[in-house]
Protein backbone atom coordinates (compact mmCIF):
# COMPACT_ATOMS: atom_id res chain seq x y z
CA UNK A 1 0.00 0.00 0.00
CA UNK A 2 1.47 3.45 -1.01
CA UNK A 3 0.86 6.77 -1.18
CA UNK A 4 -1.94 6.61 1.54
CA UNK A 5 -3.41 8.98 4.34
CA UNK A 6 -6.09 8.26 6.32
CA UNK A 7 -7.61 10.67 9.12
CA UNK A 8 -10.14 11.26 12.22
CA UNK A 9 -10.19 14.17 14.31
CA UNK A 10 -8.03 12.35 16.76
CA UNK A 11 -5.91 9.90 14.67
CA UNK A 12 -3.71 10.44 11.31
CA UNK A 13 -1.65 8.14 9.53
CA UNK A 14 0.47 8.25 6.81
CA UNK A 15 1.73 5.25 4.80
CA UNK A 16 5.57 5.18 2.59
CA UNK A 17 4.55 8.86 1.58
CA UNK A 18 7.10 10.77 -0.01
CA UNK A 19 5.80 14.24 -0.55
CA UNK A 20 3.21 16.29 1.64
CA UNK A 21 -0.10 14.54 2.68
CA UNK A 22 -3.49 17.09 2.44
CA UNK A 23 -4.37 18.85 5.63
CA UNK A 24 -6.12 16.88 8.73
CA UNK A 25 -8.27 18.44 11.26
CA UNK A 26 -7.51 17.70 14.99
CA UNK A 27 -9.02 18.02 18.37
CA UNK A 28 -7.53 19.83 21.27
CA UNK A 29 -5.41 17.48 23.65
CA UNK A 30 -2.10 15.51 23.90
CA UNK A 31 -1.05 13.99 20.74
CA UNK A 32 1.87 11.35 20.32
CA UNK A 33 3.91 11.67 17.10
CA UNK A 34 5.75 8.77 15.97
CA UNK A 35 7.71 9.11 12.36
CA UNK A 36 9.52 6.17 11.06
CA UNK A 37 11.63 6.28 7.35
CA UNK A 38 11.79 3.57 5.18
CA UNK A 39 14.71 4.78 3.12
CA UNK A 40 16.91 8.06 2.94
CA UNK A 41 16.55 10.95 5.41
CA UNK A 42 13.76 13.65 5.97
CA UNK A 43 13.33 16.97 7.35
CA UNK A 44 9.56 17.88 8.04
CA UNK A 45 7.73 20.74 9.90
CA UNK A 46 4.20 19.88 11.70
CA UNK A 47 2.45 22.84 10.65
CA UNK A 48 -1.04 24.97 12.00
CA UNK A 49 -3.30 26.62 9.54
CA UNK A 50 -3.69 29.99 11.05
CA UNK A 51 -7.12 32.38 11.21
CA UNK A 52 -6.26 33.55 8.17
CA UNK A 53 -6.82 30.34 6.46
CA UNK A 54 -3.58 30.68 4.10
CA UNK A 55 -0.87 30.80 6.43
CA UNK A 56 0.72 28.24 8.87
CA UNK A 57 2.74 28.65 11.80
CA UNK A 58 4.74 25.47 12.61
CA UNK A 59 4.06 23.43 15.91
CA UNK A 60 7.49 21.38 16.08
CA UNK A 61 9.73 23.79 13.86
CA UNK A 62 11.34 21.91 11.69
CA UNK A 63 12.92 18.75 12.57
CA UNK A 64 15.20 15.89 11.19
CA UNK A 65 14.71 11.95 11.54
CA UNK A 66 17.80 9.56 11.31
CA UNK A 67 16.53 6.39 9.35
CA UNK A 68 15.16 4.79 12.79
CA UNK A 69 12.29 7.62 12.69
CA UNK A 70 11.14 9.65 15.96
CA UNK A 71 8.85 10.11 18.70
CA UNK A 72 7.36 13.54 20.00
CA UNK A 73 4.76 14.63 22.68
CA UNK A 74 2.62 17.76 21.79
CA UNK A 75 -0.12 19.35 23.13
CA UNK A 76 -1.84 20.74 20.08
CA UNK A 77 -5.07 23.16 20.24
CA UNK A 78 -8.35 22.23 18.23
CA UNK A 79 -7.44 23.00 14.06
CA UNK A 80 -6.64 22.07 10.98
CA UNK A 81 -2.81 21.07 10.37
CA UNK A 82 -0.43 19.96 8.17
CA UNK A 83 2.83 17.60 7.50
CA UNK A 84 5.31 19.35 5.42
CA UNK A 85 7.86 17.62 4.07
CA UNK A 86 10.86 18.96 2.07
CA UNK A 87 12.86 16.23 1.91
CA UNK A 88 11.50 12.77 2.11
CA UNK A 89 11.45 9.28 1.00
CA UNK A 90 9.06 6.37 2.17
CA UNK A 91 7.87 8.32 5.23
CA UNK A 92 5.20 6.19 7.56
CA UNK A 93 4.04 7.74 10.60
CA UNK A 94 0.81 8.24 12.93
CA UNK A 95 -0.04 11.39 14.96
CA UNK A 96 -2.50 10.13 17.87
CA UNK A 97 -4.25 11.36 20.67
CA UNK A 98 -3.10 10.02 24.01
CA UNK A 99 -5.56 12.89 26.16
CA UNK A 100 -8.17 14.58 25.23
CA UNK A 101 -8.39 18.87 26.11
CA UNK A 102 -10.73 21.51 25.51
CA UNK A 103 -12.40 22.00 22.70
CA UNK A 104 -13.27 25.30 20.86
Amino acid sequence: MANVASQTRSYQFWNNISATPADFDLDAGWYGLTLVLTSGGAATSLQKLMPDLTTYAPVLGSFTFAATGGYANLILPAGQYRLLLTAAVGLIGTIELISRGGSR
